[in-house]
């Protein structure tokens, strides 16, 4: 990743030799991660909605009980997406090897294996 500021023309070459998405995917995988840990740490996400769900007149026509309930499972479901954005990169570039995976194939029947697309096999 440093050689690309470094000695960008060496890196681009070996990019270019050999692609690969493995590292780049661990890395914004580790940098979700951190920002996660952050984000859970610093912010108060049941104040938030409170505050959020105060603004709206039909949130404060429900009762106290039914309104706490709410409350908590958006809290608990605002957590599970904030983990989950650890998957986000690799699932996003996944789906984008598909689509070009498919579109060379339909557009020049090519037979190309999906792994080669994805960049997870040598191709010469």
């Amino acid at each position: 990743m440093f050689g690309v500021f470094l000695k960008p023309r060496a890196t681009f070459e070996d990019i270019a030799r050999r692609p690969t998405w493995i590292l780049p995917t661990v890395l914004l995988s580790v940098l979700a991660l951190g920002l996660s840990l952050l984000f859970i740490q610093k912010v108060d996400l049941a104040s938030y909605l409170r505050n959020q769900a105060d603004q709206n007149t039909k949130f404060a026509q429900l009762p106290q009980d039914r309104q706490d309930e709410t409350l908590h499972s958006r809290v608990v479901f605002g957590a599970l997406l904030t983990w989950l954005n650890v998957l986000v990169p690799g699932l996003l570039i996944g789906v984008v090897a598909c689509f070009y995976w498919l579109a060379i194939n339909a557009a020049s029947g090519a037979g190309l294996r999906y792994a080669t697309v994805a960049g997870w096999w040598r191709t010469g």
